[in-house]
């Protein structure tokens, strides 16, 4: 009986290969571009934030309070003679209790998880606002609280840097009771002072300078803080609002130079790739016309 032919296997030609390979190139690329235009734009939420140095990190407001509510039990005491004595130990252990809090915690021995952080806001061409959420709530007659905001901002012009703080939800009417304080500690200027009913809506403007580098980072301090004649009856309120960064003038703004070069990288393999499929594909089927 004759032997049969062995089975040959088709073989796959080094064009189709090459195709294959780029094929997949292609496809890693575009599902990487995807996903991380999803995940910038979709749950990467958090801001950046900024070792905020020694020299920013001023007293002067939380002494303002101190010295407020101060006043308030002077003149407390001053009506109530039969509670001196009494109010007098109670001054005593509270200088005590702040002088053992502050023991190993000046500035001088803070390490660089102890320092505040700044949220950073950026400001660039395409981006020409930037927006942080703020929220308080349940504060009481002589409370304050501290945020700091690192405004960076890439222009090649001068620019008016625009602040507004804008209430978005608030119970028992806390805006009338509650101050915001914002102030510049670089240059301890107060851009303002007052009630946060008043601020909201309230453009707040700071100009700024062309220079050599391309950008410029400005420190924002912005104190809430409650006076300590307040009544118990904002107790538990709450108050919720954006402290939103903007420029009106977007000529002045230009790209940042961020040193990802991922989506560079990306899209140019899924561009490469591509052309060059198209080009083994035309070949091809050139190849094939030629053999009929």
């Amino acid at each position: 009986m004759p032997k049969s032919a062995p089975d040959k296997k088709k073989k796959l030609s080094p064009q189709i290969i090459v195709i294959i390979v780029l094929a997949i190139l292609v496809a890693i690329s575009a599902g990487a571009l995807a996903t991380r235009y999803i995940y910038l734009n979709f749950f990467d939420n958090s801001k950046a934030t900024v070792t905020i140095e020694d020299n920013l990190i001023g007293d002067n407001n939380n002494q303002d309070a101190e010295s407020n509510q101060n006043a308030d039990t002077d003149q407390s005491a001053d009506t109530n003679p039969e509670n001196d004595s009494q109010q007098a130990v109670g001054e005593n252990n509270n200088t005590s209790d702040l002088s053992d809090s502050g023991q190993g915690n000046t500035d001088e021995t803070k390490t660089e998880t102890e320092k505040p952080k700044a949220t950073v806001i950026e400001l660039f061409k395409g981006q020409p606002e930037d927006n942080e959420t703020f929220n308080v709530t349940n504060m009481l007659p002589g409370d304050i609280v501290t945020k700091y905001f690192c405004v960076k901002a890439t222009h090649d012009s001068d620019f008016n840097l625009l602040f507004a703080a804008q209430i978005t939800n608030q119970t028992k009417q806390l805006a009338n009771a509650l101050n915001i304080r914002i102030s510049i500690p670089e240059t301890d200027t107060v851009l303002y002072d007052g009630t946060f009913a008043q601020a909201d809506k309230q453009e707040l403007c700071k100009t700024v300078l062309k220079n050599d580098q391309g950008q410029t980072i400005i420190y924002y301090k912005i104190d809430v803080y409650m006076d300590t004649s307040v009544g118990n009856e904002y107790q538990a309120a709450s108050l919720t609002a954006d402290f939103d960064w903007y420029v009106n003038e977007q000529d002045s703004l230009t790209s940042p130079d961020t040193g990802d070069n991922l989506n560079i990288i990306l899209w140019s393999i899924l561009l490469l790739s591509s052309a060059a499929i198209m080009l083994l594909l035309l070949l091809k089927s050139r190849k094939e016309e030629n053999k009929r």
